[in-house]
């Protein structure tokens, strides 16, 4: 006996072995964006370069990202891709680490974020919004 319409639709949502097997994804600014925003930092201690990324402020400094980076989601999503919002996991590292910065202890957040969230994948996000100067047509690329 065939199932239903309605049970095969049914079937569809639920978890099975492939959709669990799917790996995860996070987009991420890239660091190139970040400096463009102004939300990275560079500082240099016998002769190492390290970087400080301040992903929380370029979500905030540029509407446009969040925008973005739920258009790139959708489209893993569709696909049946486990996604980690980047944003969120920000805020609820902050809210889990407040005490920290009390008592002085210094972290990198993107090594933080990746113990946290553990994504199988990272995309990492550059843009850069232009319009034609010798066009009349307002339009952005």
């Amino acid at each position: 006996m065939l199932p239903t319409v309605d049970q095969s639709n049914s079937l569809r949502k639920e978890s099975n072995a492939i959709t669990q097997s799917m790996p995860s994804i996070m987009v991420v600014p890239s660091d190139a964006l970040l400096k463009r925003m102004g939300c990275l930092k560079e500082e240099k201690r016998q002769g190492v370069t390290r970087y400080f990324r301040d992903y929380s402020s370029s979500f905030v400094k540029d509407s446009k990202l969040k925008f973005i980076v739920s258009d790139i989601e959708g489209e893993f999503s569709k696909s049946g891709f486990n996604l980690e919002n980047m944003e969120q996991s920000l805020k609820m590292i902050t809210t889990n680490n407040a005490y920290d910065d009390i008592e002085g202890v210094a972290r990198d957040l993107r090594a933080e974020l990746m113990n946290t969230t553990r994504p199988d994948y990272i995309i990492e996000l550059d843009y850069d919004l232009k319009q034609d100067p010798n066009s009349r047509n307002p339009k952005k690329y």
